[in-house]
């Protein structure tokens, strides 16, 4: 038969096969108790693959690196190098987190790693558009040798910006790990007995543990990643009371799904600081013995609302990233050393992150003697609003002063914001750069303050521009919810999608004229939710 287009199918890039057999067996070489991968195989994205998370064994989180991945030349066995190119090494120059070049081995089954940093970048010599790149075959990886993950974590600490993107997380895991150290040592063992209240316990066991790794399994990836199954400790057990805690079972412990404890060491998990209660006392009902399955699904719900409490989730969708990057930037330009405007690209960004905002909290430690809520440890939502215009201005000319004379940060600091976790901010710009975004536009209209009368900040935005940030609102949030339920409840999608129950979505807004009023009766929408062809009004909401 006769080919209705006269022209083959694309061809995959050449360049796939043994860039895919280098990420295969650095997958699998490495120690993935310690080291989480994310890694795409995909030739159109310039300058790196993916990356690394690095973990403590109790998989406390540490850090993130970057990662380029190539395969090694057969020439170059004995000699590890590659050649990379200019573009490349500038990235690596300019980027916030540390980069890694990785080449694989893939006839000995081994990798060897280098830092690109911009120490090394200055003992480079290029002529062209490349350069060959050395690799000590002291760098190795390989099966059953974790040497490598030392050195990484020492990467991490002392990189110049010492960014704590965890500090929700880490602070939950260390606790999560000194509670159960407790409990490890102090469990009395229960192998063989048999009592009435096991039957239920495992019932309950069994739906919490089916949970997780199924609809919940976001739970498990985030507070229990290495976990084989969650136990449970129990110091009193009848119909109408329980006191009991979780601990997790990891894979390469074997251990008991439930264990009794005495109230000495009952005492002693209480006294633990942590966000999650760790202990769960009940004393007029016994839900594990009364209802054990729904129980489960009460759990779910205490960890779900810690995870958005405290913004653990991470944001891999291109508008909610360029959302969260303009509300940051207006808020704390002056520590990045950004004008407020509508378009930026992701290298200024970076390199505001990587040059700027390190020597500015220098500086603003140095004169303004903030006082550390632990040692290098500053929170920019209690420092930055006791900077007057005055000392702003002196500190933009001593940053800029510094980084021309090229007097960079040697000790970095930990940072932190509650309405702008730093993790979300790093994790968002690599998942930028891995989604090949070079420029970010301003989404919604920003407020105009030069309109507003007595009447405060609510009369920023026209009546136009309140139209124009509506309709983009609700343009978005379909794509942006139906994306956040994909990645976080999978199995959820086809009953929790947006459109579920109703095909149209008509909004009704109401402004009102009068300037005089309160500024947050000015705009009031109307949202309504239409069924089928007749149009049936199924849903109204108010949003004032």
């Amino acid at each position: 038969m006769a080919k209705i287009i006269d022209s083959d199918p694309a061809k995959y890039s050449e360049t796939n096969i043994p860039e895919s057999d280098a990420i295969r067996v650095l997958n699998f070489i490495i120690n993935l108790n310690n080291v989480k991968t994310e890694i795409k195989t995909n030739d159109k994205i310039p300058n790196i693959d993916g990356y690394l998370e690095i973990t403590e064994d109790d998989q406390t989180p540490i850090g993130k690196i970057e990662v380029q991945i190539k395969k090694l030349s057969n020439n170059d066995i004995d000699n590890p190098k590659y050649q990379c190119n200019k573009k490349f090494l500038s990235y690596c120059e300019n980027n916030i987190l540390p980069v890694l070049i990785i080449v694989a081995d893939t006839t000995n089954i081994v990798a060897y790693w280098r830092h690109i940093d911009k120490d090394f970048l200055k003992c480079l010599k290029i002529k062209g558009e490349s350069v060959n790149v050395n690799i000590e075959i002291e760098n190795i990886i390989k099966k059953g040798n974790s040497n490598y993950l030392e050195k990484w974590k020492k990467i991490i600490r002392k990189y110049k910006i010492r960014i704590n993107s965890y500090d929700n997380l880490f602070e939950i895991m260390k606790n999560l790990q000194n509670a159960n150290n407790i409990l490890s040592s102090n469990s009395d063992p229960i192998i063989g007995l048999e009592k009435p209240e096991y039957r239920k316990i495992h019932i309950f066991l069994d739906r919490l543990n089916f949970l997780l790794k199924t609809d919940f399994s976001i739970i498990n990836k985030i507070f229990y990643n290495s976990c084989w199954k969650l136990g449970l400790a129990y110091t009193n057990y009848s119909r109408t009371e329980v006191s009991y805690v979780l601990y997790p079972i990891n894979f390469e412990k074997n251990d008991l799904q439930i264990k009794e404890i005495s109230k000495n060491v009952r005492e002693k998990l209480s006294e633990e600081k942590h966000i999650f209660k760790r202990y769960i006392d009940y004393y007029s009902e016994n839900p594990i013995e009364a209802i054990p399955e729904e129980h489960a699904y009460k759990i779910m719900q205490d960890y779900l609302k810690i995870i958005f409490d405290k913004k653990l989730l991470s944001i891999k969708h291109v508008s909610l990233c360029r959302e969260m990057f303009f509300s940051f930037i207006d808020k704390f330009h002056e520590c990045l050393g950004l004008e407020i405007k509508n378009q930026y690209t992701l290298l200024e960004i970076k390199d505001s992150f990587n040059n700027y905002f390190p020597i500015w909290l220098d500086e603003v430690v140095k004169t303004k003697k903030i006082i550390l809520v632990d040692i290098n440890y500053i929170n920019l939502d209690f420092m930055v609003p006791k900077i007057n215009k005055k000392d702003a201005d002196e500190l933009d000319r001593r940053v800029k002063e510094r980084i021309n004379k090229n007097q960079l940060v040697n000790d970095g600091f930990a940072i932190r914001s509650e309405k702008y976790p730093i993790n979300l901010i790093i994790e968002s710009l690599n998942f930028l750069s891995l989604e090949n975004i070079s420029d970010l536009e301003r989404f919604y209209v920003p407020p105009n303050y030069d309109i507003i009368t007595k009447i405060g900040v609510g009369a920023a935005y026209s009546s136009e521009d309140i139209m124009k940030n509506i309709k983009i609102f609700y343009q978005e949030l379909p794509k942006a919810y139906d994306h956040v339920l994909e990645s976080v409840f999978p199995s959820f999608k086809s009953k929790l999608n947006f459109f579920n129950g109703f095909n149209k979505l008509i909004i009704v807004v109401e402004i009102e004229d009068d300037m005089e009023c309160a500024p947050q009766s000015r705009q009031l929408v109307k949202v309504c939710l239409r069924e089928g062809k007749h149009g049936k009004n199924i849903k109204k909401k108010l949003y004032a």
